[in-house]
């Protein structure tokens, strides 16, 4: 599937793999190729989770923050692990220091 062509990607079996990551823009994208498997028409947990009944052997959803796709997964596919992904680990990262510096920088201006 080319991602320029604007066509969906195939719905086969082989081809969403045991691994995908929803993104932002639903699209749906396996993990071991890095391609898109699929576009879905929304971000909601329904839309997720049906696509996750209809494509079943998925064992790894990495996934955002966002509690749609977590529900969705967690009805779709209760047996797949949910992982955050690479992106939003590195963001919670940021976000955990940013908040001790700034924690840090207030005691010793209290000092």
């Amino acid at each position: 599937m080319d991602v320029q062509d604007g066509h969906a990607p195939s719905r086969s079996k082989s081809s969403h793999g045991k691994e995908i990551f929803p993104l932002d823009t639903n699209w749906k994208k396996n993990l071991e190729s890095h391609q898109p498997v699929d576009l879905l028409e929304d971000r909601s947990a329904e839309t997720f989770a049906e696509w996750l009944r209809q494509h079943p052997g998925v064992e790894i959803i990495s996934r955002d923050r966002s509690k749609d796709y977590q529900r969705g997964a967690t009805d779709g596919a209760p047996a797949a692990q949910q992982v955050i992904d690479r992106w939003h680990l590195l963001k919670n990262l940021r976000e955990a220091v940013e908040r001790s510096l700034t924690h840090i920088q207030m005691q010793q201006h209290a000092q």
